[in-house]
């Protein structure tokens, strides 16, 4: 039986799988790009149409045919601009309510609930509270009845609830936990040192809340385990010797799930008096160097199906058996934004990529260096395809580097800079974590937001002297900020 079928988008023969005798496309990426916001996206699926990326813009397109047809039929974007609508629907609200404005009824019974419910409510608070206003906050009430602002504050009360903040000792009877004490930051400190060396005697490590059978019994947020179903590592990591535990480890790599709303700085719901500080992540990253691993953190704004690929299994390939060509722009910028965490670069030069079996794996591109104009190129991008480990690839695009000195930048969040180690160039500085606006998926970084300003960004049109701080605040977005950079050069 011939089982060679062709594809009806890209006229390819194919041979489809046991299960997939139906299918009618091939199983290659289709690129195609969007009619209406002009973006390339990729679409393996037989629909009806390939000429919108999304279904907003699918929607507008068929407002915008709408509104053509419209005009050319009736000369107006709209059937109820047309006079003959407006005077059979006014004749329709005159045989239907009097009048020839319908509102005008809803308005009229609006006012007449409200000045019934006015009065209803006037009435409950004189019979309550014996005001005709506001009623009295809660703390009144209470002061009223108990003479308290607060009903912990009763005798009866503390009466009741006074064992349940202390401990019981049956040789000295009922004692006050020092905690409940007030006590001077020396004494905390001596009672925190006790603490930690009782757990450490007795189950090796500072705090008990950090033993392998108490790791088990914590509740794990569920956003970690939806990421650990991706990664498929192993959750709740620690290190014992710093007191530091990490969200999932996979191999020699500690994960940090970082989401906005408990690793801004603004504000944290779990902990009101503390602030997340801005070396947070960094610190966390410089931990697990430390102890011989590297950390990958995970913000909102990362792309999802990029992480699960990066993590994914490979296979390996040796950089003697691929083929060495320069890369077009247009398969450049594709293949940077299908595997890279940054999508592509502009003003890249030379585009460098290795091919197996015509397929490219893995690509370097450089440019002209964007922020320090004493180096005569920039290494702009190093990308692999996620599907495979390329022994010896890095070095063999590096053997067609365009010459003259180099600089390049190290996302400090994801990788260590080992690979810059081995191509020979040398670190010459670390820059300090630089501040992320945050909001669900979307990230803008506070350059940009000092460069353009919120009216543009966001479409507003507050105009000078507003604070782009607190009216980015105001619109929902927070201050997360990343590990920084390092920077390496090559001579």
């Amino acid at each position: 039986m011939n089982r060679q079928k062709t594809c009806i988008i890209c006229n390819k023969t194919f041979i489809p799988k046991n299960r997939q005798l139906k299918r009618k496309t091939c199983y290659d990426d289709h690129y195609f790009t969007c009619s209406i916001c002009g973006k390339v996206f990729i679409d393996n699926k037989l629909q009806s149409s390939h000429k919108f990326c999304s279904k907003e813009c699918r929607n507008k397109s068929r407002s915008i045919s709408i509104k053509n047809t419209n005009l050319k039929k009736y000369g107006v974007t709209s059937t109820f601009k047309l006079e003959s609508t407006k005077e059979k629907f006014r004749k329709t609200c005159e045989a239907k309510y009097g009048v020839s404005n319908p509102y005008l009824i809803k308005e009229i019974s609006e006012k007449a609930h409200s000045k019934e419910s006015q009065t209803k409510r006037i009435s409950t608070m004189l019979e309550r509270y014996g005001v005709k206003a506001k009623a009295p906050s809660f703390r009144d009430i209470t002061f009223r009845k108990y003479g308290v602002e607060n009903i912990s504050q009763t005798k009866e009360w503390k009466d009741k609830n006074s064992g349940k903040n202390h401990y019981m000792n049956s040789e000295k009877g009922r004692k006050e936990h020092p905690w409940f004490k007030e006590k001077s930051e020396e004494e905390k400190e001596i009672i925190k040192e006790k603490i930690r060396n009782t757990n450490l005697e007795k189950y090796g490590v500072p705090y008990c809340c950090m033993r392998p059978e108490a790791r088990k019994s914590r509740t794990i947020s569920s956003i970690n385990k939806k990421w650990n179903e991706v990664i498929k590592g192993e959750l709740e990591f620690s290190i014992a010797e710093e007191s530091v535990s990490y969200d999932i480890k996979k191999n020699n790599t500690l994960i940090e799930i970082n989401p906005t709303y408990t690793h801004n700085i603004n504000e944290c719901p779990w902990f009101s008096d503390k602030i997340i500080d801005k070396n947070y992540h960094l610190k966390k990253t410089e931990i697990a160097n430390k102890h011989g691993y590297s950390c990958f953190h995970i913000f909102d704004w990362d792309d999802k199906e990029k992480i699960k690929n990066y993590f994914s299994e490979k296979t390996r390939l040796e950089a003697r058996k691929l083929e060495y060509r320069e890369v077009d722009m247009k398969e450049s910028n594709l293949f940077l934004d299908k595997y890279h965490f940054q999508n592509h670069c502009r003003g890249s030069k030379y585009r460098l990529g290795l091919f197996y079996n015509d397929e490219l794996v893995q690509l370097m591109t450089f440019g002209k260096p964007r922020y320090n104009k004493n180096y005569d190129w920039e290494l702009l991008r190093l990308c692999s395809n996620p599907k495979y480990t390329i022994l010896g690839g890095t070095q063999k695009l590096w053997k067609h580097r365009p010459k003259g000195t180099i600089i390049s930048y190290c996302d400090i969040s994801k990788f260590d800079g080992k690979v810059y180690d081995n191509l020979g160039f040398k670190l010459i500085r670390q820059t300090k974590p630089t501040c992320c606006w945050s909001k669900g998926s979307k990230m803008i970084s506070n350059n940009l937001l000092y460069q353009k300003g919120v009216d543009k960004l966001l479409k507003t049109s507050y105009g000078k002297g507003t604070s782009n701080k607190e009216l980015m605040i105001k619109h929902g977005w927070r201050q997360v900020y990343n590990c920084g950079q390092k920077v390496f050069t090559f001579r």
